[in-house]
């Protein structure tokens, strides 16, 4: 049996949660964190995971390398505003 993928985001950005939430809301049961130290025990809970991240965040550049590292099942799709950094 096959399952499906948890859907992860980290954003500090509500608004943008509540956008993604509403799209998704059919398709994932989005699991949201705004603190990195969340991200490595959900990950073992939940995979294979899709990971949304959103580049504003703090701590995202850093998170981009440690899950590539740590966990190569998980996708990472990665989010970001015009001429936002990084």
């Amino acid at each position: 049996m096959i399952f499906p993928a948890a859907c992860i985001l980290y954003s500090e950005d509500s608004d943008f949660v509540s956008r993604a939430r509403a799209y998704l809301r059919s398709q994932f049961e989005l699991r949201h964190l705004d603190n990195a130290r969340r991200l490595d025990p959900v990950l073992r809970q939940h995979r294979p995971a899709i990971l949304l991240l959103d580049l504003r965040g703090k701590e995202s550049r850093g998170l981009v390398e440690q899950v590539q590292v740590e966990w190569p099942d998980v996708l990472i799709i990665c989010f970001g505003t015009l001429r936002s950094e990084p």
